[in-house]
């Protein structure tokens, strides 16, 4: 987080815009950001809002300024804290979405192993069924054949032995 009255830090740290070009505007009220302004420097969009429209305490803001460089806090305006917070909600939604998912999709395959597992045993079972049936309707079938040749054989001998 940089700050107004630190403007050499701020100017790097927002991207090294040339001074003599280029000023810097509050970005909810427009006042030009100077090295006397208080203001905040976003971390993460890199524009600037003064202290008034920030609503930090002139108390806060003091203590931040005092403290050392190698001290780091990171500042976000209203605009990315409601983004941050946006993409927080999201992240947890699709994280439930995933979850849901995950316990749906793990639902299906139980049931498409449960429903393999029946086709197969109801296919065996099936299988057996016409075998079995098959083996019967054959076997008819040459007894009934056998039994017309035993007739045709014996009226076959019946008549060779008449004559």
């Amino acid at each position: 987080m940089a700050t107004g009255s630190d403007k050499n830090q701020r100017r790097t740290r927002a991207g090294s815009k040339s001074s003599a070009t280029s000023k810097d505007l509050c970005t909810i009220c427009s006042v030009v950001i100077g090295n006397d302004t208080l203001a905040l420097n976003c971390d993460h969009c890199k524009l600037w809002v003064c202290l008034n429209c920030s609503k930090m305490p002139k108390s806060s803001y003091q203590e931040l300024v005092k403290c050392d460089k190698s001290f780091s806090m990171d500042w976000l305006c209203k605009v990315c804290k409601s983004n941050k917070s946006d993409l927080r909600s999201i992240s947890c939604t699709l994280s439930d979405l995933k979850s849901s998912c995950d316990s749906r999709l793990t639902q299906v395959e139980n049931r498409l192993t449960n429903l393999e597992t029946t086709m197969k045993d109801t296919v065996r079972s099936e299988t057996e069924t016409m075998k079995s049936e098959l083996a019967e309707s054959v076997n008819q079938i040459v007894e009934t054949r056998l039994k017309k040749w035993m007739t045709e054989k014996i009226v076959l001998q019946t008549l060779f032995s008449s004559k």
